[in-house]
Parts: C-alpha cells; structure tokens; sequence
C-alpha cells in the first residue's frame, strides 16, 4: 500500500528557471552597463592626449591653473557651473587644447548673443491665469558672459479645473446601520 507523501505542498523549484524571474538579469546587466558607461566617460576625460602640433604627450593643466588659458565667456561658464573645461598644454611647443565639458543639469541656458551657456531666465507674472482665461508673464533673460539682456512676453494657459470628486455620495460597501 503506498504510503501518502508527509508535504502536501508543491516540490520546491529545482531548475534555476524555477527558481528566479526571468526579468531577475537586467540587475547586474544594468549594473554592469552604467559602470562601463561612467568608466568610459572617465576615460574620455582623463586619457593622455597627443600634441596636434608635434606629437608629443600633453599635460592637464589644474583646474586653478587653466583659467589664465580660458577666455572671458568660458571662465563665467565655469564659475555658474555651466561648463567645465579641461585644458592640456604641451611642454614642448606650448600648443594649447581647451576641451569644454557641459553639465548635464543646469539652470543656465545658451545665450544668443555670444553662444556660451550662461543665460538665465526669471520670470515675473503680470497678469494670472484664471479658469476662463489666459495669462500673461514676462521672461527676462540675462547672460552673465556678455550682458545681453532680452525681456519676453509669454502667455500662460489656463488653470485647469480640479476634477470632480467621486467621493460626494455612497457607491455601496459597509454604510453602517440603523
């Protein structure tokens, strides 16, 4: 007489499909691929470089340093922290490499005077938006690398009504009782 088996639960997963989702591998994949990509990025920056001119291996200047080789504009990039630049300097022939680094978040935008990302914009509401009408406000936009000053009127949408509110009357469940 066959004996009943003393676990009436399933088998315990046996094969690693069983055992894991198959979704399970994009982890270390992502992991794996975000490393590679900052590793990359690093590298791009920090490689030694080759002289233009002559060949020979340039030096990175300090980030003191090469401020005496960066023009006006890209000084105030780097000091809003728009752009940062790296220069490397051959000790040979002198031969210059500004190479520029834009941040990815920044509050500044690219002026259209003098290119350099050093425009920024405030803007003041004159007229508010209402539900049943428009607004209006004005943009100004300074650059602090050239001192272009450029004022923008916009308009601003309409405010969006709240949705209505389901919640006003009983729609079934536990009421209570009387």
């Amino acid at each position: 007489v066959p004996r009943p088996a003393a676990n009436v639960w399933p088998s315990a997963p046996t094969t690693p499909d069983e055992r894991r989702p198959g979704w399970l591998w994009m982890i270390p994949a992502g992991l794996v691929a975000l490393v590679t990509g900052i590793g990359a990025k690093y590298w791009r920056r920090h490689r030694s470089r080759a002289c233009p001119n002559c060949g020979r291996k340039m030096e990175r200047l300090s980030e003191t340093d090469d401020d005496t080789e960066l023009e006006h504009g890209q000084r105030v990039e780097e000091r809003v922290k728009s752009v940062d630049y790296d220069v490397w300097k051959c000790p040979a022939c002198a031969e210059t490499l500004v190479l520029p680094y834009g941040r990815v978040f920044s509050s500044y935008g690219k002026c259209e005077a003098c290119g350099r990302k050093a425009k920024r914009t405030k803007r003041k509401v004159v007229k508010k938006a209402t539900y049943t009408r428009t607004g209006i406000a004005e943009d100004t936009h300074h650059c602090e690398a050239c001192g272009a000053t450029r004022v923008e009127r916009v308009v601003l949408p309409k405010e969006t009504p709240p949705s209505a509110s389901t919640s006003s009357g009983s729609s079934g469940g536990f009421g209570g009782g009387g």
